[in-house]
């Protein structure tokens, strides 16, 4: 009942697997449940508003990031084409969820998501990478003499934008496709999930490491990147990441073959069910 978005984009993934003929009336009726969640004119929004063109867990909830990227996913695999006007007004909010102010217009008032009742004065930074909504991360802030705040880019965010952009339609040589690969170039890493603010303690950095691994395999695939060229000092190596990513996943898996966030269960990473999901997920990705 809370998770109307997911849930609907999880069975159309299934469905899709499927490949049945008998599977295309439900891929269309979900279809339009999907495009009735986006936060768009029909639903009362406006183009000023922050949360234009996202969808939530479902209904008129805000929107973020995380279900935006699987409900472009699973329109695309209802069969909807990238020339569907719901892309272009995806992309007015995906672009504000980027730390790239030649596109970013958002700034504004947003509460601190991890200190309630704290209100935050919300601009753009210029680093390439993605929070999880307009003006909200969960990996911290950085704070300019002015007061204002740069909500931080992390890994999964970052990676879930670039996966966006690609099923919205973008080019690998649009800025704002270049600005996340950059970050990504920048910040490449397997152990942690990289962009949380040092001042958090050395658990943040593991949050929602699996949901890492499962993005990370997802956006370079469906962008048909090959190899990250890891930026380490003045040092650039070239990384085939599947087959990094796949011995590193075989690393971590447990004797009784499941996967689990030993460091920081937060977002559900507790569960080895889920976390099994998610490495066999980004493992699909990596043959």
């Amino acid at each position: 009942d809370t998770l109307q978005n997911y849930t609907t984009c999880v069975a159309v993934g299934a469905l899709d697997r499927s490949k049945l003929p008998a599977a295309a009336p439900a891929l269309a009726k979900a279809q339009r449940a999907l495009l009735a969640f986006q936060n768009v004119e029909a639903n009362g929004y406006s183009r000023s508003d922050r949360d234009y063109g996202s969808i939530g867990y479902g209904g008129s909830q805000r929107g973020d990031i995380s279900n935006l990227h699987f409900s472009l996913q699973a329109l695309r695999q209802t069969g909807l084409q990238t020339t569907d006007e719901a892309f272009a007004k995806a992309l007015v909010f995906l672009q504000r969820t980027q730390n790239l102010s030649a596109t970013n217009d958002f700034a504004g008032k947003v509460p601190d998501p991890e200190r309630p009742g704290v209100i935050l004065d919300a601009v753009s930074g210029d680093d390439g990478g993605a929070a999880y909504y307009p003006g909200n991360s969960s990996a911290g802030y950085i704070v300019r003499p002015d007061g204002k705040s740069i909500p931080r880019s992390y890994g999964s965010m970052t990676y879930a934008l670039l996966k966006a952009y690609a099923l919205a339609g973008l080019p690998g040589t649009d800025q704002r496709v270049r600005a996340a690969v950059g970050w990504i170039q920048e910040h490449w890493e397997l152990a942690v999930n990289p962009g949380v603010e040092p001042e958090a303690g050395p658990k943040a950095q593991y949050q929602g490491l699996f949901y890492y691994y499962l993005l990370m395999a997802q956006a370079l695939d469906t962008c048909g990147i090959d190899a990250v060229k890891a930026h380490h000092g003045d040092q650039v190596a070239s990384i085939p990441w599947r087959e990094a990513l796949r011995v590193h996943l075989e690393r971590m898996q447990r004797e009784d073959g499941t996967w689990l966030n030993e460091q920081n269960g937060r977002w559900m990473e507790s569960s080895p069910m889920l976390c099994t999901c998610y490495a066999l997920l980004a493992l699909e990705r990596c043959r």
